[in-house]
This record gives structure tokens, C-alpha cells and sequence, in this order.
């Protein structure tokens, strides 16, 4: 198998919670927020708790959706609400808060369309 081959492209990740894979659309992830060698997924209906650190989880994901905002959390693109540039402080379409460090926040405005 060639190891320079490009990961499959998926809509979809599957999430293993006790015995059971669960189906995942990208879209119902919000975001993932790392603790040490796991990563709880906060999804639209439920929380993954996932045996995977944050760098691993983010290098299984689409880089053009998700992106790292803190050392241990990862974020949706696409649920970003507003960026609170003065309190370094994401807001999510559900109204969730989220910080963003020093070390992201310009990748992140970079990354984005501002204008």
C-alpha cells in the first residue's frame, strides 16, 4: 500500500462509545476538547468520550473544517458564531464559549474570510 496516499475524503467519522460505532456527520461535531490522552467530542446530541489524544483526533479530521483554537480544544469551522478578539473568546452557533490562545488566534483570523 502506498504510504504517500492521501486519506479518503468522508463526511463521517464513526465514534465508538462502549461496544457500539455510531454514526457521525461532520456537520453535528462542534467541537472536541482534549484531556490528557483522550478527547471528549461534544457533538449536536451527545457527548464521545474517545481513547485518542487531540493531535491524533485532529489528524483524522479534514484540516478545511476543523482547526485547533487552543492546546486542547479543536473547533468546527463552520459553528463559529463570532470571535471576541478583546477577551480571546469563540462563540459557537449554540452558544457555546470557548478560548482561543495567543498561539491560534492569528492562524485562526488567518484562516478565516475577514474583512
Amino acid at each position: 500500500m502506498d504510504k504517500t496516499a492521501t486519506k479518503p475524503a468522508f463526511d463521517f467519522v464513526f465514534l465508538k462509545d462502549d461496544s457500539k460505532l455510531h454514526f457521525v456527520s461532520l456537520d453535528d461535531i462542534l467541537f472536541v476538547k482534549g484531556e490528557g490522552n483522550y478527547s471528549i467530542v461534544h457533538t449536536t446530541f451527545k457527548k464521545f468520550v474517545m481513547r485518542s489524544s487531540l493531535k491524533k483526533f485532529l489528524e483524522s479530521l479534514p484540516e478545511s473544517r476543523f482547526m485547533q483554537i487552543h492546546r486542547s480544544v479543536l473547533v468546527q469551522i463552520h459553528q463559529i458564531s463570532t470571535i471576541d478578539l478583546n477577551e480571546n473568546v469563540v462563540s459557537l452557533q449554540n452558544k457555546v464559549s470557548l478560548p482561543v490562545s495567543r498561539r491560534f488566534r492569528s492562524e485562526l483570523l488567518t484562516v478565516l474570510p475577514v474583512l
